[in-house]
């Protein structure tokens, strides 16, 4: 997930962007030209300052964009036109997903911290100091 876009990185079959905006474009960069990007997340939009419909404006300006640039194949991605569009499907990707998580051919990565240390991780996410996801815990 995201972007590890170092210098001389081989580029990569897919990526999935979770924030969408500037963060698409570097997952697109990371990307091999004949991969796909899946994003399925738009919290670059949240925060901004901007109306939501000025936010949404921009998002679909941006999307449009990569549309439009040679490079990987996008793809978007939200939870709730997936499951509208055919919940028998949605159940399967995620019995999948769900199976390769369990033999472990897909490990994501989680940084887990105490319930107590919310504040430490909001400043990790907001400094950007953490890849994955993290998880407090009671």
């Amino acid at each position: 997930m995201g972007c590890r876009c170092g210098i001389g990185a081989a580029p990569v079959a897919a990526t999935f962007d979770p924030v969408g905006g500037p963060s698409r474009a570097r997952s697109r960069r990371a990307t091999a030209r004949d991969g796909v990007v899946v994003s399925y997340g738009f919290s670059f939009a949240a925060g901004s300052g901007r109306s939501r419909t000025r936010a949404l404006g921009r998002m679909f300006a941006a999307i449009a964009r990569a549309e439009l640039t040679p490079g990987p194949r996008l793809v978007l991605h939200t939870v709730e036109s997936a499951v509208g569009k055919d919940p028998a499907r949605f159940r399967t990707d995620v019995e999948a997903l769900v199976g390769q998580l369990s033999s472990g051919a897909i490990t994501p990565e989680v940084t887990t911290l105490p319930l107590a240390q919310a504040a430490e991780a909001h400043r990790l996410l907001e400094s950007r100091q953490v890849t994955g996801k993290i998880v407090l815990l009671p």
